[in-house]
Formats: structure tokens, C-alpha cells, sequence
């Protein structure tokens, strides 16, 4: 798994390549440690070049949610990828965490007028 991070906007944009999995999900879990010890409440995780995710890092996913939402932040899903997309409506997070296939569109979430 490959992480780099931009701030946009109102929003930190956490792009992800590869697989989301066991053997790697401290990488990502780590890193969205760091952005709330920083702060940084309302991320964006970019899952457009993620191949693959097994349940460990659904679950991570959701924690992660939980997490920022203590501290009044949000966390968004975009993804252009049909098969992830799948997955998270299959396993409905989409239900409790945002979908998004645009980064215009996930943005929105955090505008503030």
C-alpha cells in the first residue's frame, strides 16, 4: 500500500494505491492516527487505485469514521473503482460512510458557505 496526503480545501485528501489488507492496514491506520492527532478532522480517503480490501480493512475503515466523528470531523469515501464500490454496498458502509465518485463531489461534504 502507497499513502500520500494533500489538504484541499476543508478537507485532507488521503490517497490510497493497492491493496487495503492484514498484512499492511497499520500503514493507513497509522496515518489517520497522525491526521487527528494533528487536528485534521475531515478526510477524505481516496480508494480510486485500491485493487483489493478484505474485511480487516472494512472494519478499519468504519473505526476510522467513528474516530474523526468524536471530534465533530467526517471521513468520505471516493472511489472510481466499480468493484470496491461494490463492496461497500454489499457490506453496506455505504450506509454509514459516505461513497463518493468525484473528488468535487466529496469535497462538498466539508464546504463550508
Amino acid at each position: 500500500m502507497i499513502i500520500n496526503v494533500s489538504d484541499e480545501d476543508n478537507a485532507i485528501i488521503v490517497y490510497i494505491k493497492g491493496a487495503i489488507n492484514s498484512h499492511n492496514i497499520n500503514i493507513l491506520e497509522d496515518k489517520i492516527r497522525e491526521l487527528i492527532s494533528h487536528k485534521k478532522y475531515n478526510i477524505i480517503l481516496d480508494c480510486s487505485d485500491v485493487q483489493s480490501i478484505d474485511s480487516t480493512g472494512l472494519e478499519i475503515l468504519m473505526q476510522a469514521a467513528k474516530n474523526v466523528r468524536l471530534f465533530r470531523g467526517n471521513l468520505v469515501i471516493l472511489t472510481t473503482n466499480e468493484d470496491i464500490r461494490e463492496i461497500f454496498k454489499i457490506t453496506r458502509i455505504d450506509k454509514e460512510i459516505k461513497v463518493h465518485t468525484s473528488q468535487k463531489q466529496a469535497l462538498q461534504e466539508f464546504r463550508q458557505d
